[in-house]
């Protein structure tokens, strides 16, 4: 492409013309030059849309992630239930119904005692858990 160049600007050499068939030619001289660099970006963008990672994988992604946040959350109200109250954890079950991840709040909580747990005030427990901003709950004893 230089060499048409250098051939372009020796043809009009002297003439009228000549600065404006120099601009024209250097246009093209850039154009040739940057091109090549215009491809391999387009090649670095094609790089990025691989199938490394969708926004599917996004949600599936933030689905796993409020079900490992409820089950936090459960183990937590556990631990408060079972520290207040003197209960032996193994004793107690927790349930989490629609947790919202945004606010990292369940809709309701619900507390299953058996055992020797069985034993305790379940509605001081349930004013306790509410009291305390953990959520609506309902606690039900496990007799079997």
């Amino acid at each position: 492409m230089s060499s048409l160049v250098a051939l372009g600007g020796y043809i009009c050499y002297g003439q009228k013309s000549a600065s404006a068939a120099k601009t024209a030619m250097s246009i093209i001289l850039l154009y040739t030059v940057c091109s090549p660099i215009g491809a391999l970006l387009g090649g670095l963008e094609d790089a990025f849309d691989g199938d490394d990672f969708s926004i599917d994988d996004y949600v599936s992604l933030d689905g796993a992630y409020a079900e490992t946040a409820a089950q936090a959350y459960a183990e937590g109200v556990k631990a408060y239930v079972a520290s207040e109250y003197r209960l032996d954890k193994n004793e107690i079950s927790v349930y989490i119904f629609d947790f919202d991840f945004e606010s990292m709040r369940p809709k309701k909580i619900r507390i299953i005692l058996s055992g020797s747990a069985s034993t305790a005030d379940f509605r001081a427990i349930e004013n306790s858990v509410f009291n305390a901003g953990l959520g609506e709950c309902e606690v039900e004893i496990d007799f079997s």
